[in-house]
């Protein structure tokens, strides 16, 4: 077992709950690690293989990925855990079953599995945890944080991204009380950007991008995105998250690297053959574009940006035949003339949160530049980048704001 690595007595309860449909007995659990600082942000997961029998005697192993509140009391003080906690246990406890029942109602063979099985939660006045089994296990892998995802694994999400929002338009056209049961007052997203701390982060994110235009003589760019950035990026998300939308899907909404595990046929590691999605903390009913912009501008590079319409073709093929299948029609609900538009309002989202969001990515492991102490969100979002990292961020952060006046001003 790593070392410090504890687990309380309401988890271990928990844990054992979980196996109580599950073929083991007279078992034990043994801790065999956790997450290092960096790798998640509002929760911290430790790993743990429960051993033991099943009914006629035979050795099983159960591994568990324990997901609880996370310990760093800075985070605790700049970001709504407890609301992102309450939003990710609401999905895999309300959500993901109402999209089961539709897909066993149409017959569906080729489910929506993108998400970890989901044993247990909980949620007191004092823990907030789920159970999940661990992927890491059968072979899933997370990709480098700071390298950019190729356009074979950027397909293989927005194939999954459209068959999860087609669910949404399918539920909402055949069963509205039931979507709308699983509409939450919560949005966690539209909270934590609305904190000034925060939002003035991500202003800082715009600023930097300003100056780094300005340093390599991208005079044209700059007084564009300038125009694009008159008001405070406060403003701009509140306008867009008070936009009035019907075509609304519940969406994944935190589509960077560390968000996707993936697994490889053959060991080659250009082209996954399947995508776990975790982290439904900030999941919130908006534009499928809110989806689509934040994965395509945060996760890529230049070489998949210039790739763009096939990429949105991807979602939308996956979209519309997953719809079809589902019993619904793509063109009366959402034809891809309506997605064209939704990206030129909406993809303002992904741009103004990619400096922001570079910024914490391409800092390197948060916890190395405070000497291995937690940081709060406002520190990660403010890390100082290396002269490597910095050309890194611009790189990437042009090739958006040049894709953005193409395609969406």
């Amino acid at each position: 077992m790593s070392e410090n690595v504890v687990i309380e007595e309401d988890l271990l309860a928990l844990i054992k709950k979980s196996l109580e449909h599950e073929d083991i007995e007279n078992y034990e659990v043994v801790l065999t690690g956790k997450t290092q600082n960096g790798e998640g942000y509002v929760g911290d997961i430790i790993f743990a293989d429960v051993l033991g029998t099943t009914k006629d005697n035979r050795k099983r192993k159960v591994s568990l990925a324990v997901k609880r509140g996370t310990s760093n009391e800075h985070l605790k003080k700049t970001a709504p855990v407890r609301k992102a906690f309450e939003t990710e246990i609401h999905f895999y406890s309300e959500v993901v079953p109402a999209f089961k029942t539709l897909e066993l109602e149409h017959k569906i063979e080729d489910v929506f599995d993108s998400v970890p099985k989901c044993y247990q939660t909980l949620l007191t006045d004092s823990t907030e945890a789920l159970v999940f089994n661990n992927l890491r296990e059968i072979g899933y892998q997370m990709h480098d944080r700071a390298k950019p995802l190729n356009l074979q694994h950027q397909k293989k999400i927005l194939t999954e991204y459209g068959k999860l929002h087609a669910l949404s338009f399918a539920l909402r056209d055949q069963h509205p009380e039931k979507f709308n049961s699983l509409v939450s007052d919560r949005d966690v997203i539209r909270d934590f950007l609305s904190m000034k701390h925060i939002s003035d982060s991500y202003q800082n994110g715009i600023d930097k991008a300003m100056d780094m235009l300005r340093e390599n003589g991208d005079f044209v760019l700059e007084n564009k995105m300038r125009q694009v950035f008159s008001k405070h990026v406060g403003e701009i998300f509140s306008d867009l998250f008070a936009t009035k939308e019907t075509q609304t899907a519940i969406l994944h909404a935190d589509g960077w690297n560390n968000n996707y595990l993936f697994q490889y046929e053959n060991d080659d590691r250009t082209s996954p053959s399947k995508v776990m999605i975790l982290d439904w903390q900030i999941s919130a009913v908006r534009s499928p574009v809110f989806d689509i912009s934040f994965l395509i501008y945060i996760t890529g590079s230049s070489a998949e940006i210039e790739r763009f319409d096939e990429l949105l073709a991807t979602y939308y093929d996956s979209f519309s035949s997953y719809l079809r299948k589902l019993g619904s029609h793509p063109e009366k609900l959402f034809p891809f003339t309506a997605l064209e538009d939704h990206w030129k309002k909406y993809s303002l989202y992904g741009l103004v949160s990619a400096p922001a969001a570079l910024t914490g990515i391409l800092g390197g492991n948060p916890a190395s530049r405070n000497g291995g102490e937690d940081l709060g969100i406002t520190e990660l979002l403010n890390l100082n980048m290396l002269e490597k990292e910095k050309y890194l961020f611009y790189e990437r952060i042009s090739s958006i704001f040049r894709h953005y006046c193409k395609s969406a001003l």
